[in-house]
């Protein structure tokens, strides 16, 4: 998962038309998996991903590229709170 915010959110991140498919659907699944470990204790970024979740890929490039770094972003959200919250 974190090769994967790299490939999105790093600092050379330019991920290709491919690679934004099969990233999305990755970044997708694995938010839905920490939504479901989060038991609430992540309220608002579990909220957020909720809804960023049931929202379709956009077509286009563009559009897609910006919905992916979006999940990356509440992903690495996620990923905080339940850290933190495990400390």
């Amino acid at each position: 998962m974190y090769d994967d915010l790299e490939a999105v959110l790093g600092e050379h991140a330019d991920p290709s038309g491919a690679e934004v498919e099969e990233l999305t659907g990755r970044f997708r699944e694995n938010l839905s998996q920490l939504v479901a470990v989060s038991r609430g204790t992540a309220a608002s970024a579990a909220g957020r991903a909720h809804v960023l979740l049931r929202e379709a890929p956009p077509p286009g490039f563009g559009p897609a590229r910006t919905y992916l770094r979006r999940l990356a972003l509440i992903t690495l959200a996620m990923l905080d709170v339940l850290d933190e919250d495990e400390g």
